[in-house]
């Protein structure tokens, strides 16, 4: 039987705790149709291994955001630049500096403070720090004071990456 024919198979065949089989297809073929099958069917090593890692980072009673979801099972591979337009690496990772350092001391930053400390408008300060917020890196956490709106405190969260 043809290694495609095989693949085929695996991929539809029904077990009885509903799992189908995982394939890595290794192949020393050179048409384009057969390539084109394989890499359809199957997965290259490397994204294999890289989408089992990604999974193995999950606690067993972790919710997960779609966005996560979406990174492990994404039809196509991500960039390895996942910043929204209008965020900069380098501003990103000044921001964040910033931000683990007032972490470290025990304290959290406003928008404001973390504006003052960056040279960087108290907008754009804030859009880093709710980036960093929506990434899962960074908290968020009101601060009640006497009068006026409550004030927003970011620090950065345990385990936080890198930007």
């Amino acid at each position: 039987m043809h290694g495609r024919t095989v693949l085929r198979e695996l991929r539809t065949q029904d077990t009885t705790d509903g799992t189908v089989a995982e394939t890595i297809v290794v192949t020393a073929a050179q048409d384009v149709e057969t390539v084109r099958g394989a890499v359809h069917g199957g997965e290259r090593l490397e994204s294999f291994a890289s989408m089992h890692r990604r999974l193995a980072a999950f606690p067993d009673e972790r919710e997960v955001t779609q966005r996560q979801v979406d990174e492990v099972f994404g039809a196509r591979p991500r960039s390895t630049d996942t910043s929204p337009k209008g965020v900069a690496a380098e501003t990103a990772s000044v921001v964040a500096d910033t931000l683990r350092t007032a972490t470290r001391a025990g304290l959290g930053l406003s928008a404001t403070e973390c504006a003052e400390q960056t040279e960087l408008s108290r907008a754009s300060a804030r859009r880093y720090l709710e980036y960093f917020v929506d990434a899962g890196r960074a908290e968020v956490r009101l601060r009640y004071g006497s009068t006026g709106r409550p004030e927003w405190r970011f620090r950065w969260a345990e385990g936080g990456s890198r930007p």
